[in-house]
């Protein structure tokens, strides 16, 4: 609305047309020509203007809080009327601002006729940033190493750690875990407030050092020193599966199916064997893994 005004002296009449409608000053709502007529003691003077109304913009959003699981969000007011220019509260000048922080953002929309009109929006971006680490992050078989995973936010937060067998306790953030091979363990992490989700994973190796020992010479003598050759198994953590003693001449002088023993006496048919080098096959088993190992060597026999 404009209010057009029409200076006139004491005692004269003025009339607005359209109308008539008497008085100095008219409102006007609508675009048109207006003519003020002026009365005095008979006489008559008038004038008139073109007005023309600019429309007022409007500008709003769809959803006034917005939220995002740690992406950025473009935010895209709803306008009307012929718009000139934006100006976002981050100096952003287009008509979409592309929102990376939480925060308070306010958009004014300005029309070729100066009009201005302004709306706001809340942006919650919500990023969890989970770190997982093991340390330490090499064990032996049948040792164990810490888990732990840390956040960005606090809060109510739920955790689930994958594969869950070989952990402690797989819902908190730092469980104990004891793999018996190498293990890639992935933390699921989740905001119960905004629901949203992030994942951390960690590589826990496992070494199977010092599970056994093949001696390289023994003396089958019967002075009750070294008179058997035998696979060396540390705290049980193998399994002998199989064991071939080939001679020089590749003859098989000992097989431990055969002989029902995985102990060779140096003996073959009810006769000790010369002295001399021998070749060994082995096949055993890591027990925490399952894992096969064939190993070819060579062995010694003295008397």
């Amino acid at each position: 609305t404009v209010i057009l005004h029409a200076s006139s002296n004491q005692g004269v009449v003025v009339i607005w047309y359209p109308g008539p409608v008497v008085a100095d000053t008219l409102p006007v709502s609508v675009s048109g020509t207006y003519t003020a007529v002026a009365q005095l003691n008979g006489c008559y003077v008038s004038d008139s203007v073109n007005v023309t109304l600019a429309t007022l913009p409007s500008v709003s959003f769809d959803d006034t809080l917005l939220s995002s699981c740690c992406l950025d969000v473009a935010a895209a007011p709803k306008i009307t009327g012929t718009i000139a220019s934006y100006h976002w509260s981050d100096n952003t000048t287009g008509s979409t601002d592309v929102l990376t922080q939480s925060g308070n953002y306010a958009v004014t929309v300005t029309t070729s006729q100066g009009c201005t009109a302004t709306a706001g929006v809340n942006f919650n971006k919500v990023c969890i940033g989970a770190v997982a680490t093991s340390t330490p992050d090499t064990i032996l078989v049948e040792g164990s190493t810490q888990l732990n995973v840390t956040t960005s936010i606090t809060g109510t937060i739920t955790y689930s750690w994958q594969p869950a067998d070989s952990v402690s306790n797989p819902n908190i953030s730092n469980p104990v875990a004891s793999p018996k091979y190498p293990t890639t363990y992935t933390v699921f992490v989740r905001d119960t407030v905004s629901g949203c989700i992030d994942t951390a994973i960690t590589d826990v190796y496992v070494m199977y050092n010092a599970d056994f020992g093949i001696p390289n010479v023994f003396t089958p003598n019967n002075d009750g020193n070294n008179d058997t050759w035998f696979v060396i198994n540390q705290a049980g953590l193998v399994t002998v599966e199989d064991i071939k003693v080939y001679n020089r001449w590749g003859e098989l002088v000992f097989d431990s199916h055969r002989d029902g023993t995985i102990e060779w006496n140096g003996y073959y048919r009810n006769k000790l064997q010369d002295m001399g080098n021998y070749v060994y096959n082995i096949k055993l088993k890591i027990n925490a893994s399952g894992q096969e190992k064939f190993i070819k060597g060579n062995l010694a026999l003295l008397w």
